[in-house]
């Protein structure tokens, strides 16, 4: 059986982690969230951690290609074998054009909602 790749595009506060959730358990495949394993990289102080910490101590973004990188090795891991949903990756066509290099998507799921929603999810309002 193939895998089944997933791919959740959306702004902040458009639910991309509660339907990744729910995907996840509904498929029995697991979710990647960019925030999460840049994160464990940079907790086990692994290189490509140390160089993601080093731009984040400078209070830059982490580069595409860092990001990307630390993503490629996430994926190549065998738990991912059957299937897995990406919340929060790619962010730009640069990481983009970079996922398709190395990995297919089967479905992306854009969740769109008004800039006016967004802005009360995200406040509480």
């Amino acid at each position: 059986m193939n895998p089944l790749n997933i791919l959740l595009l959306g702004t902040q506060g458009s639910g991309k982690g509660t339907q990744a959730t729910r995907l996840s358990e509904h498929f029995n495949i697991p979710t990647i969230s960019t925030g999460e394993i840049l994160r464990e990289e940079m907790e086990k102080g692994t290189e490509l951690g140390k160089l993601a910490q080093s731009y984040i101590n400078r209070g830059n973004l982490v580069p595409d290609d860092v990001v990307s990188s630390i993503v490629r090795k996430e994926l190549s891991r065998d738990k991912y074998v059957d299937g897995v949903i990406l919340d929060g990756y790619p962010r730009n066509i640069v990481q983009a054009e970079t996922l398709a290099d190395f990995f297919t998507l089967n479905y992306v799921l854009l969740i769109d909602i008004s800039d006016e929603e967004a802005v009360k999810r995200v406040t509480g309002r």
